[in-house]
């Protein structure tokens, strides 16, 4: 038996390799490969997010007796326009071809910034024409 020097050799890890070889061949491959299987057979899904500008208008309350005058855009409220049926509506029949207005509602999404002005809206579907 040769003496211990606290040192390996590559024949002894070719040994424990050969001894766990199942192991092994499952963690490297098979593994891996069921994994690819498991998110290829996924369906896609795709994002398309724009961001819009919201103008503010400026109040004169001047007509009012107070003289002052005041700013405003709600971009919470036109945040929530964007995700209601009759705007589903127009945008369903602008597709090509056109889509049903139930299904654009439930894709898209719009989230306002009020410190910003900017609406974030955005859409996913399983085809990128329509997302987009």
């Amino acid at each position: 038996m040769p003496a211990f020097t606290g040192q390996k050799d590559l024949a002894g890890y070719l040994r424990a390799l050969w001894r766990w070889k199942v192991v092994f061949i499952l963690c490297v491959l098979v593994v891996p490969a069921a994994a690819y299987a498991i998110a290829r057979s996924e369906a896609k899904t795709y994002r398309s997010t724009t961001l819009i500008g919201v103008g503010g208008a400026t109040v004169n309350t001047a007509a009012l007796g107070s003289g002052a005058s005041f700013a405003t855009s709600n971009v919470n409220a036109i945040a929530e326009l964007v995700t209601t049926t009759p705007i589903a509506q127009t945008a369903a029949g602008l597709m090509d071809p056109p889509a049903d207005p139930a299904s654009v509602v439930g894709e898209v999404s719009a989230d306002a910034d009020q410190t910003t002005n900017f609406i974030r809206i955005s859409a996913e579907d399983g085809s990128p024409s329509r997302a987009t």
